[in-house]
């Protein structure tokens, strides 16, 4: 009898260290841990991180699918804060910006590269979220609920950005002429001008909802073909 309980208690025991080495805090990203280049800007006006209480943290489960969707939309949900900041500075603190105006061009080419694969992010999201009950078993299991919560979170807000981009058009619009001379410096791809123009709000739109959609379609044809 007293074995029994001492093996219940041990176990109990385990099962609750193991919980929280596995939910352990975590720390925020900085921003030069993204884009070497903003490091500069770090814990200064524009660094959405400053903020321990919206900061983004690093989590990290332990399986690389995971992992590696974590970062990727991390970086581009801290991209986009940034651009948040720079836009309401631009208003409340003009004479900062005009002191670093580097940091528009930087941050423009940053998200010139990485908005495309918003879609990407948000189908990979729903994907994993759906396989989490399978992935993590037996001692595993108690990073479950870990997971499940950052790809909801995560999710939630790749959504929101994909549902209003006005504001990541404007800015990656403006200065057009500017911003491809210095993405062809950079990238050194052929007619960058072309990624740029007008309409790039409704554009970006319109590839996000058909790359989704296609995907969408691809895989009921497979199913079908089964």
């Amino acid at each position: 009898m007293n074995r029994d309980i001492i093996m219940k208690f041990t176990f109990n025991l385990l099962f609750i260290i193991i919980f929280f080495i596995n939910c352990s805090t975590s720390e925020p990203y900085r921003l030069g841990e993204l884009v070497p280049s903003f490091q500069k800007y770090e814990e200064s006006k524009i660094d959405p991180q400053v903020n321990e209480e919206t900061a983004i943290q690093k989590v990290e489960i332990g399986m690389q699918k995971y992992d590696d969707f974590f970062l990727s939309a991390k970086k581009l949900i801290i991209k986009i804060r940034l651009l948040l900041k720079v836009n309401s500075l631009s208003k409340t603190d003009p004479e900062f910006l005009s002191k670093n105006t580097e940091i528009k061009t930087l941050l423009k080419v940053e998200l010139l590269t990485s908005i495309k694969d918003l879609a990407t992010l948000i189908e990979t999201g729903e994907s994993i979220s759906k396989t989490v009950k399978d992935d993590f078993q037996g001692i595993n299991a108690t990073k479950a609920p870990t997971a499940l919560n950052e790809i909801k979170t995560i999710l939630t807000e790749l959504i929101s950005i994909s549902k209003d981009t006005k504001q990541v058009a404007q800015f990656i619009d403006s200065e057009p002429e500017k911003l491809a001379d210095n993405r062809k410096s950079i990238t050194n791809t052929s007619e960058p001008k072309e990624i740029v123009s007008s309409d790039f709000e409704e554009r970006m739109k319109q590839l996000i909802e058909i790359e989704l959609r296609n995907r969408k379609f691809a895989k009921l044809l497979k199913k079908e073909s089964k």
